[in-house]
């Protein structure tokens, strides 16, 4: 056992911590880190120790911070006594302070994720007394897709996991050792994952649940069960200040987003969101996988017959699932991610289900046997923390689509997007993000040549069940299918799901007053391609597939600049009809006077685009 222990960890540090830093020092690939990153970077540089922000819990931001801070002090003295100043300065001159505590902030997350991989062994070895199970719960987690995930980004969701699992632990230690102490540190540890997140809170149902069963199974006379009780209610409520100091100081801001919050999610289900209660129940197969899946079912009725027999240990490991799948569905929080915190507690019971088949097999005389269903119960988990694995290697499209933006279109051409795209609006355009009830039919008299789509908010509206509860958001899509060019198409696999971000050129509007100007074409398609040339939103020349063109454009224009596209439409794959392009030279002439000229080739799915100007 101990050489698989071994493999376990090894396979553990791989996929916890390989990649943590991909398309850094891009911020906008996971959602909300550069929130939490911007708070922990003012903690930590500025000293703004008031997050002003508590629709969160700040305890991450503080640890990250804190944390980093000391690392830099070591470091500090480290490279003092060993003079190697240059050498890191020149290293971390390449990144901003932000990028760095995003690093570091990642880190973070990879430890607890790698350090509830440990813990989970360590509390099935010594509280449920079975090595076996211990390591094959060790290698379910070593491997699980969902932490590894949340792994690499600045975000609390493991740190909340490694935190509720110590709450767990000392839950175990009041209903078998009673002890004052162990109820102390589980209402701490309950302090602390709730103020990592405010589901952690759930965990304290587990830890007063412990101290009845103990009083229930009369090991614990009143008085002690009244005194264990109190003091890790107690413990939990006075270290909730000591976390998070502001909740007090600043109490009117954390009540009012605390309050924001817990109403966050307390919306009908049949309109705004999935149902919570059906869905969470999915997702379990989603986190664990298909035969994890089924022997969870197994293992929790393994689990109740064993309670059944006063083993109440199994009845306490059942009840923080429990309960907080019960919580979700109150909450109707349906989003998989929200049920990552009872993760390790399925991933328990699913092993304890295949730990009952593998018990056929422990005399030794057939491992290989034993082995084949090992490499069975995780090959789903393996492989999709391998696809993980490799995506961390690699750039998001999102981090694509902002490389191509800064590259290829030039400063006073503007653009919309939506958020997921992984664009800002600090450089152009503007920034829109469900598109609400807005009349985008004005997006045909504003300034806005291109729209970034990203595929993930486009498919709820187009494709699934969304399209009939939001007919305002089908009908903008359907708008900007209708009258735009899809021209390019980035990226194929990325931290999402549906990663692809869709450019589309707007066609149409009316021609702009101004200036009288001419543009002379010449160039060759020999591609099946139909290419465009288009001023703003007005096609100028269309190009057939096999085809040249040498001929004159007369047409109005007022901007100092002049925006010009050349392209052919693209299919949802970014794919033309062929590979070929469309050689051009173009010459802009005003008033009998040539002010711009520009040459070059355009291929599907990499259009030209350029601004003249006068």
């Amino acid at each position: 056992m101990k050489k698989f222990f071994l493999f376990s960890i090894i396979l553990a540090f791989i996929f916890y911590f390989s990649g943590i830093g991909f398309d850094l020092p891009f911020l906008k690939v996971v959602s909300d880190e550069d929130s939490y990153v911007g708070r922990i970077f003012d903690m930590a540089e500025k000293g703004i120790w008031n997050p002003k922000w508590f629709y969160y819990p700040p305890l991450y931001y503080y640890f990250v911070a804190i944390t980093a801070i000391i690392a830099k002090l070591i470091a500090s003295i480290f490279i003092y006594f060993f003079g190697i100043k240059d050498v890191i300065n020149g290293i971390i001159s390449n990144y901003p302070n932000i990028v760095l505590y995003a690093f570091w902030g990642r880190f973070i997350s990879a430890s607890f994720g790698f350090l509830s991989c440990l813990l989970i062994f360590k509390i099935i070895k010594e509280e449920f007394k079975d090595v076996l199970l211990s390591n094959l719960a060790l290698l379910l987690m070593a491997v699980s897709p969902p932490l590894i995930l949340h792994s690499h980004s600045a975000k609390p969701d493991t740190m909340q996991v490694f935190l509720t699992l110590v709450a767990f632990y000392f839950s175990l230690k009041i209903y078998k050792e009673g002890w004052a102490f162990n109820s102390i540190l589980a209402g701490i540890f309950t302090s602390s994952s709730f103020m990592t997140k405010y589901s952690g809170v759930v965990v304290g149902g587990t830890v007063g649940f412990a101290i009845f069963l103990r009083f229930f199974e009369k090991k614990d006379p009143f008085k002690i069960f009244l005194r264990n009780s109190i003091l890790s209610f107690l413990s939990f409520l006075i270290f909730i200040p000591i976390f998070s100091p502001f909740t007090i100081l600043d109490f009117p801001t954390f009540k009012r987003d605390f309050i924001l919050q817990a109403k966050s999610y307390q919306i009908d289900p049949l309109i705004l969101s999935e149902n919570a209660w059906f869905k969470q129940i999915l997702n379990i197969k989603n986190l664990l996988g298909i035969l994890p899946t089924i022997f969870f079912i197994y293992g929790l009725i393994i689990c109740f017959k064993r309670s059944f027999k006063k083993d109440f240990s199994y009845l306490i490991l059942l009840s923080f699932p429990i309960l907080f799948y019960i919580q979700l569905g109150i909450t109707n929080q349906w989003v998989e991610r929200h049920f990552l915190p009872a993760l390790p507690f399925l991933i328990f019971i699913s092993c304890i289900g295949f730990s009952s088949l593998l018990s056929f097999f422990k005399s030794g005389k057939i491992p290989i046997i034993m082995g084949a269903l090992i490499f069975i119960f995780t090959i789903q988990s393996f492989i999709g923390s391998l696809n993980y694995l490799t995506l961390f290697h690699q750039k998001d499209p999102r981090h694509l689509n902002r490389e191509w933006v800064e590259k290829n279109i030039p400063p006073g051409i503007f653009f919309a997007f939506e958020e997921r795209t992984g664009l800002s609006p600090t450089r152009f355009g503007r920034l829109f993000y469900s598109f609400g009830e807005s009349n985008f039919e004005n997006f045909l008299d504003f300034p806005f040549e291109l729209l970034f789509v990203s595929e993930g908010i486009r498919s709820q509206y187009i494709e699934g069940k969304r399209k009939e509860k939001f007919p305002l958001h089908l009908k903008a899509y359907r708008w900007i299918e209708e009258n735009s060019y899809l021209i390019k198409v980035i990226g194929k696999r990325g931290y999402d799901e549906k990663p692809k971000i869709f450019l589309y050129k707007l066609k149409g509007g009316i021609e702009r007053e101004g200036s009288p100007l001419e543009m002379e074409i010449e160039g060759e398609n020999k591609s099946g391609n139909t290419f465009f040339v288009m001023v703003s939103k007005r096609v100028l020349a269309k190009i057939e597939p096999n085809s040249k063109i040498h001929s004159q454009k007369k047409f109005n224009f007022k901007d100092g600049n002049i925006p010009i596209f050349i392209f052919t439409p693209v299919d949802k794959e970014g794919k033309g009809k062929d590979g070929s392009g469309f050689s051009y030279k173009i010459k802009i002439i005003e008033n009998g006077k040539l002010i711009s000229t520009f040459m070059g080739e355009s291929f599907p799915n990499q259009p030209s685009i350029y601004l003249s100007k006068k």
